[in-house]
């Protein structure tokens, strides 16, 4: 009788017993890299955002970005490439891992990199992507250098030297010159954007641009105090601007600093009390390319979740806040293959954002 009520109880709530991270293992990481691998070459639709400097600039997408023309638009294509390159090295034994390295190495050739990296230094094109492209493309740069490297990355760290040095040298004197932060719910958020670029300088020990990052972060929000949660999410958001700035700044603080920070900047029992923030929310219509940027959010916030629960001391506050990360996690990832291309193209990678990243110590 006993056994016949733990089985009954084990079907009806098998949550109760598997709770929980799901594994990220080769049938995820191919399920996922299958929606890059087919949109990296796929130039139509294409969304391009190009400001022509004169007639000369009219031309196909594939003409001016002849590595990053896929993907619907320019930065979704960057965190595509992204995306195969992570995988690529979670899982260097694969036949996946191998096809990988044979397609990016088709489009990371030294002359289609140096094209991209003339690209910016244009009149009008010196903003281009900015931030949140630039921020990717850190991102990518980053794992090219990363251990282990191999035959493929050895030569492409060499390839891509001339796009790192116009990106950073961007990165260098747009935060020089911007007075405020941009705390928008998409492309133009600073804090995720410095996130990236961040990681990357930790990485590679670029001092000067670590350097004027946690200058300007604490510039931008050291001081912000009770955040307006109750205002989010609009109706288009891919990211949380409160959730997007503590992750930042949790990588910019000591756990001491940020611990007092974060007190002060979202009080506990605000994020406990507002449900449009603290549990994952749906999308009403996924043919929509804005409307399904939410899928996006869930994803994000998940991983900020993540990183800033590792670092908050109060125990009560903690587990909340991993319970959110859970929540957010688990709607995220099962709401990735949306069936439709204006979330196809993109959604994968914030999905193995949030499954393979950490901050950079």
């Amino acid at each position: 009788m006993k056994w016949s009520f733990f089985l009954l109880f084990f079907f009806l709530f098998p949550n109760f017993f598997f709770c929980g991270e799901k594994k990220f293992d080769l049938k995820l990481a191919t399920d996922l890299s299958s929606l890059a691998l087919k949109c990296i070459d796929r130039e139509y639709p294409n969304k391009p955002a190009d400001v022509l400097n004169s007639i000369e600039d009219v031309k196909i997408t594939r003409e001016k970005h002849p590595v990053f023309f896929g993907c619907f638009d320019y930065h979704s294509s960057v965190h595509g490439h992204w995306m195969l390159l992570k995988i690529a090295k979670l899982f260097p034994d694969s036949s996946l891992s191998k096809r990988i390295y044979e397609r990016l190495d088709a489009h990371f050739t030294e002359g289609k990199l140096l094209k991209e990296a003339d690209y910016f230094k244009n009149p009008y094109t010196k903003s281009f992507e900015r931030p949140y492209g630039w921020g990717w493309l850190l991102r990518l740069i980053l794992e090219v250098k990363k251990r282990p490297q191999n035959e493929y990355t050895k030569k492409w760290e060499k390839y891509f030297s001339p796009l790192e040095r116009v990106i950073v040298d961007r990165f260098v004197y747009y935060l020089n010159n911007l007075k405020f932060p941009i705390r928008s719910s998409e492309h133009s958020n600073t804090a995720f954007a410095l996130s990236n670029a961040y990681d990357y300088a930790i990485y590679v020990g670029n001092e000067k641009l670590k350097n004027l990052i946690e200058k300007r972060a604490r510039d931008f929000y050291y001081s912000d105090e009770d955040y307006p949660i109750e205002y989010e999410p609009d109706g288009e958001a891919f990211l949380s601007p409160a959730l997007t700035e503590a992750d930042l700044m949790c990588r910019i603080l000591s756990r001491n600093e940020f611990n007092s920070w974060f007190k002060k900047f979202l009080p506990f029992e605000k994020i406990k009390r507002c449900r449009n923030f603290n549990r994952p929310v749906g999308v009403s219509n996924k043919s929509d390319p804005k409307m399904i940027h939410m899928d996006g959010l869930n994803l994000s916030k998940a991983w900020a979740f993540k990183d800033i629960y590792k670092i908050v001391d109060d125990r009560a506050e903690r587990e909340f806040l991993y319970n959110c990360y859970l929540k957010h996690r688990e709607y995220g990832l099962r709401n990735v293959m949306s069936g439709n291309y204006g979330g196809d193209h993109w959604l994968a990678s914030f999905a193995i954002y949030l499954l393979t990243v950490e901050p950079e110590k």
